[in-house]
């Protein structure tokens, strides 16, 4: 297997990020209009960072929702109503060293979150 095989598994595994690792999300098509990647959103473990972009200039925002799945508790959702953009709105947040931060990230309007748009979750270690 190539090395560019290996590391694409990497990608692919069900285990969290290590701690130095930044994990990204991203929103999925909707068989109604949204493309994929119409949204995204990272979690960065050093310095505790999310950030959430508007990829598309569609009128609509973008929410990451987020829990702490194992060495903590608590979540919440991060929501960007500011309009498509090419910079990250970013959070700085606070976890207990070696939580694992579960989030993904979706469309919404007018505070209504289109679940079907949600892409799948990402996990990293804080």
């Amino acid at each position: 297997m190539s090395a560019v095989a290996l590391g694409m598994l990497g990608v692919a595994s069900a285990s969290p990020a290590a701690a130095a690792d930044k994990a990204y999300a991203w929103t999925k098509a909707a068989h109604w209009g949204p493309r994929a990647n119409d949204g995204s959103g990272y979690f960065q473990p050093d310095g505790e960072i999310f950030g959430v972009r508007d990829n598309r200039k569609d009128g609509r925002g973008v929410v990451l929702e987020w829990s702490i799945t194992s060495g903590g508790s608590g979540g919440g959702q991060l929501w960007n109503t500011s309009g498509y953009s090419t910079s990250y709105k970013t959070w700085n947040k606070s976890f207990p060293e070696g939580a694992v931060v579960h989030f993904h990230v979706c469309l919404t309007d007018d505070g209504t979150i289109y679940v079907d748009t949600c892409g799948a979750y990402a996990d990293v270690v804080a």
